[in-house]
């Protein structure tokens, strides 16, 4: 026969076999129980026999441990049995797209878990702070017409072409110019979108590309003819002729 606690029975004497139907139980709270054992013998036996003699009363006590309570939100209320009630609050959370980190009970404590022990009315309250979110990096793609143009980022030059990792937001870029390479001077011309400052800021908002644009630079040349012609000053001198007769 199955019979539901607390319950007396007046038996006769003999042996009985006692068996718990239920090992893990939810309370009208929410809480879970779990069955770990018998009180006078602290075993975990189920089925357990049981000899009963004559003018002998025997009292039988399951022992069940909670397990884990309701997840609720709060502010939450509750009535509780007295003794240990273990509360766990979320690392983290998030509302609204926002992320929130668990940062202390009001007793100071920092572990989201804590053990209370309910001896009277209590108030719980756990804080959480906006938690910071990591930095979002983007890869940068330095180029240029010009294999080893250089480049410079927030004041560290890099060779074209190359690609580096940078944080997102705002950069300042520069182009080495002039620049001599393998024994011929380039100048500096244009970004890829036009703008001839070989210094300028932009935003990192994705993963990007940078193109620096380069001209050979020539150096103006002077006929011989000339540098003679410059070189030489003359003296012209003007005289009469006179005719005899």
């Amino acid at each position: 026969m199955s019979y539901q606690t607390p319950w007396t029975q007046t038996l006769a004497p003999g042996t009985y076999t006692v068996t718990l139907t239920e090992l893990n139980v939810t309370d009208n709270e929410g809480h879970q129980w779990v069955f770990t054992g018998w009180q006078d013998t602290g075993a975990a036996t189920n089925p357990r026999t049981v000899t009963l003699t004559e003018g002998q009363d025997v009292v039988l006590m399951a022992v069940y441990q909670e397990q884990s309570g309701p997840t609720t939100q709060t502010p939450y209320t509750a009535t509780l049995p007295i003794g240990q009630h273990t509360i766990t609050m979320p690392q983290s959370v998030t509302q609204g797209g926002v992320i929130y980190t668990f940062i202390r009970w009001e007793d100071g404590s920092t572990n989201p878990v804590r053990t209370i022990d309910l001896t009277a009315d209590t108030i719980v309250t756990a804080t959480y702070a906006e938690a910071t979110p990591p930095p979002t990096n983007y890869t940068l793609t330095l180029d240029s017409n010009i294999i080893g143009a250089q480049i410079t980022i927030d004041g560290q030059t890099y060779t074209a072409p190359d690609t580096i990792t940078l944080a997102a937001g705002a950069h300042t870029i520069q182009a080495i110019t002039p620049l001599t390479i393998a024994g011929q001077t380039y100048t500096f011309t244009n970004w890829q979108d036009g703008t001839t400052n070989p210094t300028t800021t932009f935003t990192l908002a994705a993963n990007s590309s940078v193109t620096a644009t380069y001209a050979l630079s020539t150096t103006p040349t002077v006929s011989k003819n000339t540098l003679i012609g410059l070189g030489i000053l003359g003296t012209l001198t003007l005289g009469a002729i006179v005719a005899a007769s």
